[in-house]
């Protein structure tokens, strides 16, 4: 009964509040506000048939009008928007699930971030569906307080964009690290054989950028609403990836089969956390099959080299790009309190003695233990099954 009510939901349940009330007691200098508008998250599906359950391929150009849920009342509906699989020339598989989670992770984290900028506020606290908190920390130049108000509002809104696509990257990231731990969300469905699956990254980088772009497109439109301009968006976000069909999908999916995955689920795994400049190279299976491209016209020319590369955005780049503000943009760095009851064996594997993980700093050693751990894990032999107490 759980698993059709939440198959039809669509979402599990947010405890970002939890989160809320343990930093509000680490920290009484951090406002702190109710999480209500923390998303609420969808159920993905993975790259490949899982027993009995059939890959869900979704037609890329059916995407249909994105929802931002805010409630289980609002997430309570027959079908959102189309869901399932797409394979892309650009960045392999892509889940739409996880894409829109991405990007609503990226809308709730942008409008938590812009008023802490205008304000000048030194930290932002974010959550997610998980009990983990994060604090974005940001280190503002004397510059920075000479600037007329609204000259900041200006510049903040630039820097809350970029601040947003990098959080809901590092947000939808963090479910990834927790499962391979052993997290799962839901009650008897275990998650450690979908952490960091090839379609986890490529799927949450398509939604942060699309959302980014689609708060630009706010920006332009201040009647907008951010459902009619992450719609638009993620059309564009999707159509520059260069999308197959459904069937090219299924192609996909099976030239994948005995290379990325088989039996006993995945076998392959693409790692990456986030941290300032580590470069994420996604995994093409058309790289080794160019028949998976049918009848393109390209087809030849796109059997290699067309892998996207991409860095999460940081204020740094951004005053790279505008050189005139380079001593006026605030630094960023960003801390995470796992908040589970096995901690203190994540931030071990990080190499720390401390509450917190600092993500720029820790994030290598994390990433190096995660990819030993996922590659020497037998496919099929659960890592640990780990619930949190009342989820």
């Amino acid at each position: 009964m759980a698993c059709l009510l939440f198959s039809a939901v669509g979402c599990y349940p947010v405890t970002g509040e939890r989160a809320f009330c343990k930093a509000s007691r680490l920290d009484p200098a951090i406002p702190v506000e109710r999480s209500k508008d923390v998303p609420m998250m969808r159920i993905g599906s993975l790259p490949h048939p899982f027993g009995p359950i059939p890959v869900n391929y979704a037609n890329p150009n059916r995407l249909g009008t994105h929802q931002y849920r805010e409630s289980p009342l609002r997430s309570i509906r027959l079908a959102e928007t189309t869901a399932g699989t797409i394979y892309t020339q650009r960045v392999g598989f892509i889940d739409l699930a996880h894409t829109r989670n991405a990007a609503d992770l990226t809308w709730y984290a942008y409008r938590r971030i812009l008023p802490a900028l205008v304000e000048s506020r030194p930290r932002v606290l974010l959550a997610g569906a998980e009990p983990t908190i994060f604090i974005l920390h940001l280190d503002y130049p004397e510059p920075w307080a000479a600037l007329e108000p609204a000259q900041r509002e200006r510049l903040a809104e630039q820097c809350a964009v970029v601040l947003a696509v990098r959080m809901g990257y590092v947000i939808s990231t963090w479910h990834e690290v927790l499962t391979a731990f052993g997290y799962h969300s839901v009650f008897g469905i275990p998650e450690h054989q979908s952490a960091f699956v090839y379609d986890d990254q490529p799927s949450h980088q398509v939604g942060a950028v699309a959302a980014g772009r689609a708060i630009e497109l706010t920006h332009l439109d201040a009647g907008r609403s951010f459902n009619h301009a992450m719609t638009e968006a993620l059309e564009q976000v999707i159509g520059e990836v260069q999308p197959l069909d459904a069937a090219g999908s299924r192609r996909a999916v099976v030239a994948a089969r005995g290379q990325w995955w088989g039996v006993e689920g995945t076998t392959a795994r693409q790692v990456h956390l986030g941290m300032l400049g580590e470069p994420f190279e996604p995994m093409l299976i058309h790289d080794r099959f160019p028949e998976v491209l049918g009848d393109l016209e390209e087809a030849e020319d796109s059997a290699g080299g067309l892998a996207l590369p991409w860095q999460v955005p940081s204020l740094a780049d951004l005053a790279a790009q505008t050189p005139e503000w380079a001593g006026v943009l605030p630094a960023e760095r960003v801390e995470i309190d796992p908040v589970v009851s096995y901690a203190e064996e994540i931030l071990t594997a990080a190499g720390l003695d401390a509450p917190w993980l600092d993500l720029d700093r820790d994030g290598p050693a994390l990433k190096a233990h995660l990819i030993d751990r996922l590659t020497d894990q037998p496919v099929g032999e659960p890592v640990r099954d780990r619930e949190e107490p009342g989820r």
